[in-house]
């Protein structure tokens, strides 16, 4: 690693050239007796021994003095409610006003999209809003905001440029409040001796745009996107992740996009914001389960349906199964969304345990929709779809599976159970299977009917399967 260059000692006052020694003439301008010692290192150089001549313990005295936390006093307005609610939620309840918050995606997944209707929708709230891009012209994000917004509001102003000093002036003339920057990895300081997108452009950039969003005298709430690499990662490096108040991600391939955090500091991580891309921009996905689960007049062999967990809302899926017979030396296991390695080792509970022959046998799995399963609450719904599309036989409409199956095929607690049988019921379902284990509601109250199962056998035999 080179090593990084010092400032010089001695300086021409003719012309200003930096020289490591003192010389009687300026190698560069060509005058003799010009050249000087450099004040600003010669002082950095003294207070610095000064400091080190003094004991370890000994420093220069500070302007902050501790106090009890009790007499400090609480902000009990410091968040600004965006009014969509999907966004809300994943930031806690609204965007801190001394903050700074980070959006990444992949190109295209729609965060320009998302954001400008956010700014917009502030703006509209009365609140002074700059939208400051470097990566698009003004012609271009108006024609988006005509093509996603009904009414763009006049609160919402915009400056397209590279150069952060243009945007800080831009903040300040506007008295702006909420500021939306797209992206940091394309804008960059004049100062600075590195192109644009380069780490130190990105991290210092990102440090002059958090101390306008933390002046304690007009706080203001910052949005930036962050670029992702070919690895899925936030560009940049980490110093910008620590930098940063909140981080979230974008994420979802087709038209269905959820809304996850990272990091907050002002709230937890456990919420998921649901969004459908349309053409009129993206949308808040209000009752998502529905969407998630296929309209049919009569079962299909293969198909189970569960409740899952995004964050802390539940969420019915379809996952359907193909077990087909196998013609080649080794049976085929293929998912998507749906983790490999679950799906193998319910395969072999399904062989050992329900005594269904599957070594000759292609499985092939994946859940409806554009939603990914990584819970194990949905092993049971998993395991009925395997034997219902084995056997042939469809599982009756209205049913629904909660359970984590263990390798010795019983059915194991669950969390959240009554969160996910509260919206099992909410949807109008019959029935859901659930593990042996108590419930907290008065189930005489619930709509849905309620029957519990110690293992996987006895789930078969219910179905007479």
């Amino acid at each position: 690693m080179a090593k990084s260059k010092s400032s010089p000692k001695y300086i021409c006052t003719n012309c200003e050239q930096p020289h490591l020694t003192l010389m009687g003439r300026c190698h560069s301008c060509g005058k003799f007796n010009t050249i000087v010692e450099n004040k600003e290192v010669a002082e950095a150089i003294n207070t610095s021994k000064a400091v080190a001549s003094k004991s370890s313990i000994t420093c220069l005295p500070g302007k902050n003095r501790a106090r009890s936390l009790n007499e400090v006093e609480a902000n009990k307005n410091f968040r600004l409610k965006t009014g969509i609610e999907e966004f809300d939620r994943v930031m806690g309840g609204g965007v801190v006003r001394n903050s700074v918050s980070v959006i990444t995606a992949p190109p295209g997944a729609g965060k320009s999209t998302l954001l400008i209707k956010i700014a917009n929708t502030v703006a509209k709230l009365g609140y002074s809003t700059l939208y400051a891009t470097g990566e698009e012209d003004e012609t271009q994000v108006k024609n988006r905001a005509d093509r996603v917004l009904d009414e763009i509001s006049e609160n919402l102003k915009i400056v397209a440029s590279n150069s952060m000093e243009d945007i800080k002036t831009s903040i300040e003339e506007e008295d702006a409040v909420f500021i939306v920057l797209d992206s940091i990895q394309a804008v960059g300081l004049s100062h600075i001796d590195s192109s644009i997108g380069s780490i130190k452009q990105t991290y210092e950039s990102a440090r002059v745009i958090t101390k306008m969003a933390k002046d304690k005298d007009k706080p203001r709430a910052v949005i930036i996107v962050g670029q992702k690499t070919k690895d899925d990662e936030m560009a940049g490096s980490r110093q910008l992740e620590h930098l940063v108040d909140t981080i979230i991600h974008l994420e979802g391939e087709n038209d269905l996009k959820m809304l996850r955090g990272t990091k907050n500091r002002f709230g937890d991580i456990d919420e998921v914001g649901m969004f459908e891309m349309t053409a009129e921009g993206m949308n808040e996905a209000q009752d998502i389960s529905m969407r998630l689960i296929t309209d049919r007049k009569e079962g299909v062999a293969g198909s189970a349906l569960s409740v899952i967990r995004e964050g802390k809302r539940p969420i019915v899926v379809e996952i359907e199964s193909l077990v087909s017979k196998c013609h080649t030396a080794y049976p085929t296991r293929n998912c998507e969304n749906f983790k490999r390695e679950t799906l193998n080792m319910l395969v072999s509970v399904v062989s050992k345990k329900a005594l269904i022959r599957m070594d000759d046998q292609d499985v092939l799995m994946k859940p409806t929709g554009d939603i990914r399963v990584t819970e194990s609450a949905s092993n049971l719904a998993s395991v009925m779809s395997i034997i219902s599309s084995a056997r042939d036989k469809a599982i009756p409409l209205g049913v629904v599976f909660v359970g984590e199956v263990g390798l010795t095929g019983e059915v194991k607690k669950v969390n959240y159970l009554e969160a996910r049988v509260k919206e099992a019921d909410r949807l109008g379902f019959r029935e859901i299977i659930i593990p042996n284990q108590p419930l907290k509601l008065n189930e005489e109250e619930l709509n849905i009917k309620v029957t519990r199962v110690t293992d996987i056998n006895e789930c078969k035999k219910r179905f007479e399967m």
